[in-house]
């Protein structure tokens, strides 16, 4: 390449000035356009991992790690007068909002304790308890009454639901994904909705949460009840047996309707409307009882009264 084109080139890159590279030697003039190939190679490529979601999720993953190594220092240092912050998420949000990226702010206990010494009144924010919980022997006994107050919720949780076996894989998979401190609700969430995979209760341990829910409440009822929680009890029991009598007479009428359905000899009836292609299913029963009811009363008399209830009942 001549000269002239060289100087062409670095001007339109905006290397020097046409003034400045007169004066260079050919071999001069090929290094600057080689350092200037160079510097475009390289700011493309950065360009490129800029916008690259991998580069992207690693870097957000290494923040991630870098605050949580700061918070992690920051709940363990005492501050002279406060205590030590309890790590809670209302704690942690708060000092993420008080974090100023333009002044150059880098969360951590010196930023946190120049923070409050710049703004005291901040400290009523924040959730604070005492230095004690370093002390590693109060930390242990801390840890204890926690673990126990974990293992009553545990098994409390599945008397009342019967969501799982009380056992020592149940509960460690619980407590891993759970943490500490979790509460009912936490484990019904997780258990129903899949994320944590636990083991169903035994016949044996349903038997027996039963007896011992019958026992409280009888106890209950006799020892400590009030008159009017007396009543209420009164009330609900004789409700219960109402509706326990309208489903049993339920299931007899219709056992009694099935037996007279096999005398009579009626076909099956299909699962499909050949006409149609539709499923003879529940929702179909129940708007073709709406919308046609001679259809419905065609398909009563032609196939009987049982296998209708029962198909509308999801049979």
């Amino acid at each position: 390449m001549t000269k002239d084109k060289l100087i062409d080139l670095l001007v339109v890159r905006g290397v020097a000035t046409r003034e400045q590279l007169q004066s260079k030697y050919v071999h001069d003039l090929e290094q600057m356009l080689d350092d200037s190939n160079l510097a475009q190679i390289r700011a493309e490529t950065q360009r490129r991992v800029a916008t690259d979601p991998r580069v992207i999720a690693a870097e957000q993953q290494n923040r991630i790690v870098d605050e949580n190594l700061a918070f992690i220092h920051i709940f363990r240092t005492p501050i002279n007068g406060h205590g030590i912050l309890v790590d809670i998420e209302a704690n942690r949000n708060f000092l993420r909002s008080q974090v100023d990226e333009i002044r150059g702010d880098q969360l951590g206990p010196a930023w946190l304790k120049k923070v409050l010494a710049e703004n005291p009144a901040l400290a009523n924010q924040l959730a604070w308890q005492s230095v004690d919980i370093l002390n590693p022997v109060k930390r242990k006994q801390a840890a204890a009454a926690q673990d126990r107050a974990d293992h009553e919720v545990f098994e409390e949780t599945t008397k009342r639901s019967c969501l799982y076996a009380i056992n020592e894989a149940n509960w460690t998979v619980l407590h891993s994904v759970l943490g500490s401190g979790f509460s009912e609700y936490q484990i019904r969430e997780a258990v129903t909705s899949g994320a944590v995979r636990v083991s169903p209760a035994t016949q044996e341990e349903l038997a027996a949460w039963a007896q011992e829910a019958a026992e409280t409440r009888a106890d209950f009822l006799i020892n400590r009840a009030s008159p009017s929680e007396l009543r209420e009890a009164a009330r609900l029991e004789a409700e219960q047996r109402r509706v326990q009598f309208q489903q049993q007479e339920a299931e007899r009428s219709l056992a009694e309707r099935e037996k007279a359905d096999k005398q009579f000899g009626y076909p099956p009836l299909p699962e499909f409307n050949l006409e149609t292609s539709e499923r003879i299913d529940a929702a179909y029963l129940h708007r073709l009882s709406n919308v046609d009811r001679d259809r419905f009363k065609m398909l009563l008399r032609k196939y009987g009264n049982f296998a209708l209830t029962q198909r509308l009942r999801g049979a």
